[in-house]
C-alpha cells in the first residue's frame, strides 16, 4: 500500500467525482481508476460504488470504514517521514470551541513550552465547532481538544476539567440583581446552544414552543445583538468578553444572577485513545501546565 494509494481514495471520498479528483492530484482519469483497482485488490474489499454512465461514485459499507483507517494511514505515514526532523521539535495542535477558548486563551498565549534547553514546542491553536474538535481529533489533525459536549467513540478519550456557572445578561437597564428569565421577553432572547444539559434545561423551564429572537453560534455574534431588551444566558467564560464587545458596537449590557439558574456547564478535554508516538511527550507536557492554570484560576469540577 502506497501514500498514493490511500490519498487517491481519500480524495475521491472528498470529491465523490472522478473528474474532480483526478484534477485535484494532476493525473489522468484512467490513472485514478487503476489507483483505486489497486487498492481494492490489496485490501480484497470494494470500497468504491461505481454507477455505468456517470461519473459520480459512492462508497460501499466497507469503503465508508476504511475512511478513518485511511486517515490514520496517512497521519502515520507522515509521522514516519517527518519523525527525524520532528525530534528535536515537539509539536503540538490544539483545538477549542469558541467560548472555552475565551477562558483557556490566557493559557494558551504563555505556553512558550521550553521543557529544555535543546527542545521545545511549536504549538498550533484551531477555533472549531465540537463536533469538527472531535473528528480532528479522531483523524488525528489535532491532538488535544476542549468542548463542551461529549459523543461516543471508541477512538476518544473525554475528561470533565472543570464547570462554570451561567449568568443572565442583557440590555434590561434594571437594577435588579436577580431575574427570573421567565419574566422577561421570550421574543427578545438570544439563544445558543451551549451544552446538552443547558439545552434541556432551556426546553422545560421556559419551553420549547418559545420563539426567541436569534439562534446565535458565536459569543462575538450574540454581542453584536445586545440593544435595548435583547437578553441572553451564557456560561460564565463569556461575560466579560460580552461586555467588552458589546461596547464596541455601542451597547451597555449587565449581568444577573437567576432565580432557578441551569445546571453548570462542564467543560472537557478530549484526546485520542492512542495519540500518535511524537505528540506524547507533548501532550503529557501540556496537560501538567494546564491542570497548574486551572488550579490557578480557581477553576475546578
Amino acid at each position: 500500500m502506497t501514500v498514493e494509494l490511500i490519498e487517491s481514495f481519500l480524495t475521491l471520498v472528498e470529491l465523490r467525482n472522478f473528474t474532480k479528483a483526478a484534477n485535484k492530484l494532476c493525473i489522468s482519469q484512467s490513472a485514478l481508476t487503476h489507483r483505486m483497482n489497486l487498492l481494492e485488490e490489496e485490501i480484497g474489499l470494494k470500497l468504491i460504488s461505481r454507477s455505468r454512465g456517470n461519473r459520480s461514485l459512492g462508497l460501499t459499507q466497507a469503503g465508508t470504514e476504511f475512511i478513518s483507517i485511511a486517515n490514520r494511514w496517512l497521519n502515520l505515514s507522515r509521522d514516519t517521514k517527518n519523525f527525524k526532523s520532528d525530534f528535536h521539535q515537539l509539536k503540538l495542535s490544539v483545538a477549542s470551541i469558541e467560548s472555552i477558548s475565551l477562558i483557556l486563551g490566557p493559557f494558551f498565549s504563555e505556553q512558550a513550552f521550553i521543557p529544555s534547553a535543546e527542545r521545545n514546542i511549536t504549538l498550533d491553536i484551531h477555533v472549531f465547532p465540537s463536533l469538527q474538535v472531535m473528528e480532528s481529533i479522531e483523524n488525528f489533525e489535532v491532538d488535544i481538544g476542549f468542548t463542551a459536549l461529549q459523543r461516543a467513540s471508541k477512538y476518544l478519550k473525554i475528561e470533565p476539567i472543570f464547570r462554570e456557572k451561567h449568568y443572565l445578561i442583557g440590555n434590561l437597564q434594571s437594577d435588579i440583581r436577580t431575574i427570573d428569565p421567565r419574566t422577561l421577553d421570550p421574543n427578545k432572547e438570544l439563544i445558543t446552544n451551549w451544552s446538552t444539559d443547558y439545552m434541556h434545561w432551556h426546553d422545560d423551564y421556559l419551553g420549547p414552543t418559545t420563539r426567541p429572537l436569534l439562534a446565535v453560534e458565536t459569543a462575538l455574534l450574540a454581542a453584536s445583538f445586545m440593544k435595548e431588551g435583547v437578553w441572553c444566558i451564557v456560561p460564565s467564560c463569556t461575560v466579560a468578553f460580552l461586555q467588552r464587545a458589546s461596547l464596541f458596537y455601542g451597547h451597555s449590557i449587565q449581568v444577573y444572577d437567576m432565580t432557578d439558574a441551569p445546571p453548570d456547564r462542564i467543560c472537557y478535554k478530549i484526546t485520542h485513545v492512542s495519540p500518535r508516538a511524537n505528540r506524547i511527550e507533548s501532550i503529557r507536557y501540556f496537560e501538567k501546565n494546564l491542570r497548574i492554570f486551572l488550579k490557578q484560576n480557581q477553576l475546578y469540577l
